[in-house]
């Protein structure tokens, strides 16, 4: 709180948005003058415009994913672009959508940045787990993921590397040290 030409001024929120959740929010900057009566007076900070995209991924690829971000974002200039992908996609992964190609095409706006958050794949699975002890959900994530996960080898290999990737920090140790530690210990059953 602080006087300011016969008032107050306070504290109401982000000056400037500084992430992709307060920026959809809120698109701009604000404070608020307050004067000795509490009568309040709100003033913007308009520095750079926003502009909000949805894009629903569901049911489609990545590629009509991608085209669909470049077909809906036309006015781009000097301007803060959010992009929001969510859905599940038909095939392929999130990963396929080329976010450089769309960056590069849009070079011109001032910012650009995206939200996958909600956006999935049809090849990769959720497992469904009972209530039971770690080895068990382990097991049973081994046994249901092992058609996914073929270049990883035979259920075996994956159970003594996650046994052997189960380190648990010694007390004292350098984190540079645990890392070696872990390390050394999955490349041991590698054997690598």
């Amino acid at each position: 709180e602080k006087e300011f030409e016969g008032g107050k001024i306070v504290y109401p929120g982000p000056l400037f948005p500084n992430n992709f959740k307060e920026l959809e929010e809120l698109k701009f900057g604000r404070f608020c003058i307050v004067d000795d009566n509490l009568n309040v007076k709100r003033e913007e900070i308009k520095l750079k415009t926003t502009e909000c995209y949805f894009i629903n991924a569901e049911n489609k690829t990545p590629e009509k994913v991608e085209q669909e971000v470049l077909d809906t974002i036309k006015d781009y200039q000097d301007r803060i672009i959010l992009i929001r992908v969510e859905g599940t996609l038909k095939s392929g992964k999130p990963s396929e959508i080329n976010f450089r190609r769309i960056h590069e095409k849009l070079k011109d706006a001032y910012c650009i940045l995206r939200n996958t958050n909600k956006l999935f794949s049809k090849e990769l699975t959720e497992i469904e787990v009972d209530s039971a002890s770690t080895e068990e959900i382990e097991k049973r994530v081994i046994e249901d993921s092992k058609k996914e996960f073929k270049e990883l080898g035979n259920k075996e290999l994956v159970s003594r590397l996650m046994n052997a990737l189960d380190l648990e920090k010694d007390e004292g140790e350098k984190n540079s040290d645990f890392e070696t530690r872990i390390i050394s210990s999955g490349l041991d059953v590698l054997k690598i």
